[in-house]
């Protein structure tokens, strides 16, 4: 969020709807930093709730990264340019949940992908993708 806020007009910032053990305490940074900005924290919403996908209305692009719920098509198409997203995974190749470990499992490509949202799950056009190599250790 800090690069995006450096560079463009946030309007507002959401939370995770679930708190993994991992993400303890990050709502409450992402809340102050939002403060410290002037960017309005909604907390946990439903992303494809009317009142949300009015507010995407107003906007010209959603980023997201990390939101735990799966998009339907009114938020996807409501703002101008519509929603990217960065998947902890290296699409095509490593679609869904836990994107790490079946790469791990299976010997594949690990790092993250920057991709245009569509209707389908973790598909659309690559914007960028970064292979984190071997560096990144595997299961053994």
């Amino acid at each position: 969020l800090k690069v995006l806020a450096d560079r463009y007009q946030v309007m507002f910032a959401t939370g995770k709807a679930k708190q993994p053990k991992h993400a303890e305490g990050l709502d409450a940074q992402l809340a102050a930093f939002c403060q410290e900005r002037s960017i309005e924290f909604l907390g946990a919403v439903d992303a494809n709730a009317e009142e949300f996908v009015q507010r995407a209305r107003a906007t010209d692009l959603l980023v997201i990264g990390g939101y735990d719920k799966i998009l339907h098509a009114p938020v996807i198409n409501a703002p101008r340019h519509g929603v990217i997203n960065t998947h902890l995974g290296f699409l095509p190749l490593n679609r869904g949940c836990c994107p790490t470990m079946w790469a791990q499992l299976h010997g594949l490509p690990q790092g993250f992908t920057t991709y245009r949202v569509n209707e389908s799950i973790d598909h659309g056009e690559i914007l960028d993708r970064f292979d984190a190599g071997p560096q990144l250790g595997a299961l053994r």
